[in-house]
């Protein structure tokens, strides 16, 4: 398994047939044009700086966090975490979405009703890296 210098996963294991192999040389070119795409977005410091820290938290690059085809559940668990905390900083939904990786704004807004019913956003207060209160 290839990993990053943050020691990050960036390329799956791979041991099988001539199918899997194509699926795995589209999976590899589509997360190399992912970590491209970070490294070039126009993106705020402050948006950039919370996808990666929650990217960290989650083991992934913050690559992925951004590209909206990846549906793996823990990318999509980090992904509603990083909406959470945009919209707690006041971020518009239609921002929120378009920092995300060119979400809709509709996304967005399921994406804080479906934390709001697991009881994410106070998880997220609570455990975010800036969080002072309660010192």
């Amino acid at each position: 398994m290839a990993r990053d210098r943050a020691g990050l996963v960036t390329e799956p294991d791979f041991a099988g047939d001539g199918m899997n192999r194509i699926r795995f040389e589209r999976l590899a070119e589509r997360m190399r044009s992912a970590r491209e795409d970070w490294r070039n977005s126009p993106l705020p410091p402050s948006v950039k700086k919370i996808i990666t820290e929650e990217a960290a938290l989650g083991q992934v690059h913050p690559a992925f966090v951004r590209d909206t085809s990846n549906h793996y559940r823990e990318v999509v668990r980090i992904r509603r975490r990083v909406i959470v905390r945009l919209r707690s900083l006041g971020f518009s939904t239609p921002l929120i979405g378009r920092y995300v990786g060119g979400m809709d704004h509709s996304s967005v807004l399921y994406n804080l009703r479906v934390a709001a019913q697991k009881g994410l956003q106070e998880q997220v207060y609570e455990e975010s890296p800036g969080n002072d209160e309660g010192c």
